[in-house]
């Protein structure tokens, strides 16, 4: 449960094709009665997830939206995603974690046009 940084959402779509760019938005809510920065930090099975902006300044109960992709492998992925606050004492704290899935889309087989009569004997 979130203390001051509230991840409300991590949208990503539900499936991608293997090579196919992946976009995903991570919104995170101030839950306190002050502002401050926010940032996130993330992976996608392990290997690091950046995100733009670096981090937002947020009033209370405002939500600040951070943008992050990556290229799908050729295996479904879980993203997990982590909320971070700076403190009055010049740091950054932890605070909210969340994960989502995206499976791997199933690839349909080409089917090709060809047709035995195109054939001539010469």
């Amino acid at each position: 449960m979130a203390q001051y940084a509230a991840i409300d959402a991590i949208n990503a779509p539900p499936t991608a094709a293997p090579g196919d760019p992946v976009g995903i938005a991570v919104q995170v809510r101030n839950l306190a009665d002050y502002g401050f920065y926010v940032s996130v930090a993330g992976d996608v099975d392990g290997a690091v997830l950046s995100f733009t902006p670096d981090y937002a300044g947020a009033d209370p109960g405002a939500v600040c939206t951070f943008y992050g992709s990556f290229v799908m492998p050729g295996k479904s992925v879980t993203i997990t995603v982590t909320s971070w606050w700076w403190g009055s004492d010049n740091a950054w704290h932890q605070d909210d974690v969340k994960t989502a899935m995206v499976n791997l889309s199933a690839l349909s087989p080409q089917v090709s046009e060809f047709q035995i009569a195109d054939f001539s004997k010469v």
